[in-house]
């Protein structure tokens, strides 16, 4: 539930009603996080955040940037302070000066820091002393000017370092584990809220009377589950004894009353009235509670304001609105980034494209556990280029017996180890390695239910000229067929996705590009999908039969019914080549495919989220595949 004052009533926009936990406020969560980096395992997009705040030296933020990244790289999940101190005494020489002056610098820091907290007791009143010294040893809060906002909030949070050190006349000794333990609690239970007067708008998360008038009233989450509230018995009373006092917590009497009655009352406390239900709780379908119905179908005294609640909250200047969504033209003297990328982004979003490709706006890499997917689907590829190149052909792999394919999947298998990670040999490469195991003898499985064919090329370089711009490519794998016919292969390593050969947003559009790349005697394109749900392929082809299960090219309209592959070959040339064209001018609308958003990292860029969505398109949205 939230409630908006006039619009002159101050600066701030949004204040939560009885401050929020002074452990959230930014300035605090940076003290405690650093005194957890120097005391406990730390995971480490936690610690990336803590290096990247703004309540250190300003003259330092490039080096620790460049320094989160080098840690992005080579950092495990998850690490303690020794661990961090070794890789930042790791740092290579190679590195710029930033970086490495950045990492000698926190390494020190984080050595001072540290042993002001070694002590393994002391009393509260000495365990705050050393608190306070440790974080004035990382250089917090910073040098950076604070606003009224930070000055109250640091002066609170010495207070609570005050407050804690009192506690010594209930505990007399605290280990170091103990001590700030028991400060974190403090802070997470102390609410706060900076005095900067008040806000544009209030959010409670109370049901009940705001007594005071408002401009407009907006009370969320009013499901069948939750309105009225459900009934709660105090237990430590007669039930009976309840409900013969009128408690209305008691009854479910009771509760509908109350609900009806705060209803009347929020009527009366604002001209703008909202009531409003989500449609969904993750899986959950929520159904309106009865007594919006009748609230609907009751006469209403006040008439509908002219502009509603949200629109008279909107402050100029506030957001920025892109009007031409467009960006400069791409320079001719320069080749098109990321090959066949470019056309899956362009496809997807335009302004996705634009945003990763020609902005840079990409998500930073993270630790992760075991082999990351992208090395796991590189490791994959590696294995089945060195398959392909020991096998050439389907003869031979009809002709070797199980022992043999077995002994030669290992042998590529360790081959691409080999070449991936060199000698290093974790527990979760060793997994991944009989991983790899399983799905290349699951791929060869497929490959025998194919008519005989020879492996013409691997990792193929090729380019095409599209809209007067050339796309260099990479192709997995080209086979040729007894006819002469050609197909090419990619691999994918994740889910299949659902392939759209017509319609508005191509699927699998580097397919199309490794197409036209190629001479008229390719006859079919298809993934070999490679993951544990599923070992297939997925394509298109002239006529049926050329691979498992692959689609065969269809009609549209405009085509004479001839020759469907070729005039769906000049079809695909046609539509890729104006996705080059729209790179190439700068098109960036925001367009998006159906279910694009759901793993896009530029969404908060382009603010889809601010557009109003169609209640069918937005129940029809599911997990999306990889």
């Amino acid at each position: 539930m939230f409630g908006a004052q006039d619009s002159g009533a101050g600066d701030a926009l949004v204040a939560i009603e009885g401050g929020e936990s002074l452990a959230r406020a930014p300035l605090v969560a940076h003290a405690l996080t650093g005194l957890a980096v120097l005391t406990r395992t730390t995971q480490f997009d936690a610690l990336s955040a803590w290096l990247c705040a703004p309540y250190w030296r300003q003259a330092d933020a490039a080096g620790r940037a460049r320094l989160d990244l080098w840690l992005r790289s080579g950092a495990p999940i998850e690490l303690d302070l020794p661990a961090l101190l070794m890789l930042l005494a790791e740092v290579a020489p190679e590195r710029d000066a930033a970086s490495r002056s950045a990492a000698r610098d926190l390494s020190a820091r984080l050595s001072a820091a540290r042993a002001y907290l070694e002590a393994r007791s002391g009393t509260p009143r000495e365990w705050a002393v050393r608190i306070r010294d440790a974080l004035n040893a990382l250089h917090w809060p910073g040098d950076a000017p604070r606003n009224s906002d930070a000055e109250q909030t640091l002066k609170r949070f010495n207070e609570l370092l005050d407050e804690f050190g009192e506690l010594g006349v209930a505990a007399r000794s605290l280990s170091r584990d103990n001590a700030l333990q028991t400060f974190n609690e403090l802070a997470t239970r102390t609410k706060f809220r900076p005095a900067s007067g008040d806000a544009l708008v209030t959010v409670t998360s109370n049901f009940e009377d705001p007594i005071v008038q408002y401009d407009g009233i907006w009370v969320a989450g009013l499901d069948a589950g939750t309105w009225p509230q459900p009934v709660q018995i105090n237990p430590f009373l007669s039930v009976a004894a309840q409900r013969a006092a009128g408690v209305p917590a008691a009854s479910a009497q009771g509760r509908t009353a109350h609900a009806r009655a705060l209803m009347s009352a929020w009527r009366a406390a604002a001209i703008d009235l909202v009531f409003s239900v989500a449609a969904r709780e993750e899986d959950l379908e929520l159904m309106p509670s009865p007594l919006l119905g009748e609230w609907a179908s009751a006469a209403n005294p006040l008439p509908p304001p002219a502009v509603w609640l949200p629109a008279r909250l909107r402050r100029e200047g506030a957001l920025e609105s892109l009007t031409d969504a467009s960006g400069p033209l791409w320079p001719t003297s320069e080749l098109l980034p990321s090959g066949t990328r470019l056309l899956e982004l362009q496809s997807l979003c335009a302004f996705r494209a634009f945003a990763e490709l020609r902005l840079n706006s990409r998500a930073l890499e993270a630790p992760e556990p075991g082999v990351p997917a992208m090395v796991r689907g590189q490791f994959l590829h590696a294995a089945l280029e060195a398959l392909w190149g020991r096998l050439k052909d389907s003869q031979s792999l009809q002709r070797l017996p199980a022992d043999g394919l077995k002994r030669l999947i290992e042998d590529v298998v360790a081959h691409a180890a080999q070449r991936l990670w060199g000698t290093t040999n974790t527990r979760a490469q060793t997994r991944e390695r009989a991983r790899a195991q399983l799905l290349l003898n699951a791929v060869c499985d497929l490959e025998r239910q194919r008519a005989p064919f020879r492996v013409r090329d691997i990792e193929r370089n090729a380019s095409v000229a599209l809209a007067g711009a050339q796309l260099n490519l990479r192709i997995d794998r080209v086979d040729e067929l007894e006819d002469g016919a050609l197909v090419i292969l990619d691999y994918k390593s994740g889910t299949h996705k659902k392939m759209d050969w017509y319609g508005e947003h191509l699927s699998h559009p580097q397919l199309l590009a490794y197409l036209a790349a190629l001479d008229e005697s390719v006859r079919a394109v298809a993934t070999v999908n490679v993951a544990a749900r599923e070992v297939g392929f997925h394509g298109i082809a002239a006529v049926a039969n050329l691979l498992p299960k692959l689609a065969v090219a269809t009609a549209q309209e405009g085509m004479d019914g001839s020759d469907l592959w070729t005039q769906s070959r000049h079809l695909w040339r046609t539509r890729i080549a104006a996705l080059v064209r729209d790179f190439l001018s700068g098109h960036a609308a925001v367009d998006p495919a159906p279910k694009a958003c759901l793993h896009c990292d530029v969404a908060s860029l382009c603010r889809i989220a601010d557009r109003a969505v169609p209640i069918d398109e937005e129940a029809s949205v599911g997990a999306e595949d990889e």
